[in-house]
């Protein structure tokens, strides 16, 4: 009996060792693209953590949803329809365990865009972007790749996390008025103004001021000159 307690010990060490991992690597995917990307580096990367992942749903099965969300997360960033179609059954198996698990509802609704976008369909829940020039033919804006707007309810939308089509065609104009794209990806994720363009404003702003102060009180010194000068004269 104590060298079975011993065997299941260890293998639940090394099933949780393995969920660690998937979890571990995730975090990683996500790290990876924050901040300024290194694109080449980056692929590089997502293909490893790709080719781990494989060998670590061959070994183990006995997955928790939040493992079989990490491993979707990771998967779904391939470049083959194969890659976004494994995305989906995995994020369809963390559903299996965790109904209300909402990271594992957008990288469903996610990666069905990406496979009907793959085989020339139409997107049904609007979760890709591609960037265009604005109308002016001034800068890029982000726009919606081919999008069928009658597929889904916006209760359906909710069900993924996802905005009204209301909300997603706001967003989408006061985007189309963001000169840098990063600032408009920021809004389109979270509907905040980027903090950092908030500060850049807010520090123009108060240079112009600035500057008219400093302008005025050169005007005013000039004309107080102007007028020493003249009592003088007159005296």
């Amino acid at each position: 009996m104590k060298i079975i307690n011993f065997f299941l010990v260890l293998l639940l060490g090394v099933s949780n060792a393995v969920a660690s991992e998937l979890e571990d690597m995730a975090k990683e995917d996500q790290k990876a693209r924050s901040g300024k990307i290194n694109w080449k580096v980056l692929v590089l990367e997502d293909a490893a953590r790709r080719t781990r992942v494989k060998e670590i749903l061959a070994s183990n099965q006995n997955l928790t949803a939040n493992e079989y969300t990490a491993a979707a997360l990771m998967m779904q960033n391939g470049t083959e329809l194969a890659d976004y179609q494994a995305a989906f059954e995995l994020s369809r198996k963390a559903l299996e365990l965790d109904p209300n698990h909402g990271l594992a509802r957008w990288l469903t609704c996610a990666n069905e865009d990406r496979i009907l976008l793959r085989t020339g369909k139409p997107q049904v829940w609007a979760t890709h972007i591609k960037t265009k020039m604005n109308p002016e033919n001034t800068y890029l804006i982000y726009d919606l790749y081919d999008f069928d707007r009658n597929a889904k309810s916006d209760l359906q939308r909710a069900y993924c996390g996802l905005k009204s089509l209301k909300e997603m065609d706001n967003r989408l104009m006061k985007m189309a008025t963001m000169p840098n794209t990063r600032d408009q990806y920021v809004y389109w994720k979270t509907g905040v103004m980027n903090s950092k363009m908030d500060t850049y404003k807010m520090m123009a702003f108060f240079a112009l001021l600035v500057v008219c102060i400093i302008c005025l009180y050169k005007i005013y010194r000039k004309r107080k000159l102007r007028r020493q000068i003249t009592k003088t004269l007159d005296l």
